[in-house]
């Protein structure tokens, strides 16, 4: 076996090896009959029963599973399983393209696309709490152009805290965002309040929040905390002191980290956003408070339905989730607008609000027509 037959067959062995831990879980779990999807809590439960709003946990009896092929057909944070892919594999620079060019550096005719490839693939599987950024610099200094490569190097200047290079790298991908996610973003920060601070997941939640910040000023109050930079210790030991947060100096796993920002530190707003996986997010489960697009963990019980009401009537942006037409991932994000959407039509049915009702319920059945889940939200609005 010659030395490019070697490599790529080390390169296939890793990548099974990735793939076999990655579904693992996931097997599992439909083995068990377990959650069947994201934060399946009671905690979204307001403490007035006047005013009694779907949890999460009742939402996912009506329309997670199909009775009859008893598979998952919607889940909370379904939206974003896609994201979580790309957060840790990379979308624009796909994962296999990335292995696949690594094995075949030797023969490659274009020796910058080698080089680029390998740079960031060595970057990727450099150590998280220490990222080989120098590795990462090189592949962008071969491609600047590529969305993937900027949206990194915009987290790399926020962990060196480059304010001038965050900014010109944000006007860059501002230039090519997409209207709904934009949308999306100023819902996600509307969502925390004031002086918040907000865990985000990956690239289609991240950079357009900070776009929304740096360049038009958009909720500056609200800390924004990258799910992937809280893993690297330089990051986490400046935010912790910045914004005085209690954590340990050093962790194995990003959901240990999640778990201790929660709970070390009650006395500090702490949200997350919808798009954080429900994987991470399990051990909290039950002290996650839906308040639009995004969860407020509170160790006490907490009557989120004048909040989520308040900001879906007052301070969310409409005019994208309205349009018919959405592709991509405006497509699969907006999925994450059900979880709030449901809750208000509950609770303008119980208030007898009839038009609010009719109006929510008619988004929320576009919204799962477009993501074809539109029988499965149709029969949770039959049992409201």
């Amino acid at each position: 076996m010659n030395v490019e037959l070697k490599i790529m067959f080390r390169v296939y062995l890793k990548y099974c090896l990735l793939s076999f831990l990655f579904l693992l879980p996931l097997f599992l779990r439909s083995q068990n009959g377990g959650n069947n999807g994201a934060v399946t809590t009671e905690s979204i439960t307001p403490s007035s029963d006047q005013f009694k709003v779907s949890t999460i946990k009742e939402v996912k009896k009506q329309f997670v599973v199909d009775k009859n092929t008893k598979k998952r057909t919607l889940k909370y944070g379904d939206a974003f399983e896609d994201e979580r892919e790309s957060a840790s594999q990379t979308s624009k620079l796909d994962f296999n393209q990335i292995t696949d060019s690594v094995s075949s550096v030797q023969k490659s005719p274009e020796p910058s696309k080698a080089n680029l490839t390998s740079a960031y693939f060595n970057y990727l599987k450099s150590d998280v709490a220490s990222r080989d950024y120098e590795q990462l610099k090189q592949a962008f200094a071969l491609d600047n152009k590529s969305q993937e490569l900027q949206f990194e190097m915009v987290k790399y200047y926020e962990l060196t805290t480059d304010i001038a290079k965050k900014k010109g790298l944000l006007k860059e991908l501002n230039r090519t965002l997409n209207s709904s996610i934009k949308e999306y973003a100023h819902n996600t920060l509307m969502s925390v309040e004031k002086n918040g601070i907000l865990v985000t997941y990956g690239k289609n939640d991240t950079y357009p929040i900070w776009v929304l910040q740096e360049l038009e000023g958009v909720r500056k109050d609200v800390v924004v905390l990258n799910y992937d930079l809280l893993m690297d210790d330089e990051y986490r030991k400046r935010v912790l002191k910045e914004h005085k947060l209690k954590l340990n100096k050093s962790y194995t796993s990003t959901i240990n980290i999640l778990t201790d920002l929660a709970k070390k530190n009650t006395n500090k707003p702490i949200y997350f956003a919808l798009t954080v996986s429900h994987l991470v997010l399990n051990d909290l489960k039950h002290n996650l408070y839906a308040t639009g697009l995004a969860m407020k963990y509170e160790k006490n019980k907490l009557n989120n339905t004048p909040i989520l009401i308040l900001n879906w009537e007052t301070k969310f942006k409409t005019s994208e989730l309205f349009k018919t037409t959405k592709a991509g991932e405006a497509k699969r994000l907006e999925k994450n607008y059900l979880l709030p959407l449901v809750q208000s039509a509950r609770y303008y049915k119980q208030t007898k609000e009839t038009k609010k009702y009719n109006e929510t319920k008619k988004v929320a059945i576009d919204i799962a027509s477009r993501n074809g889940k539109k029988t499965e939200v149709e029969a949770i609005f039959k049992n409201l």
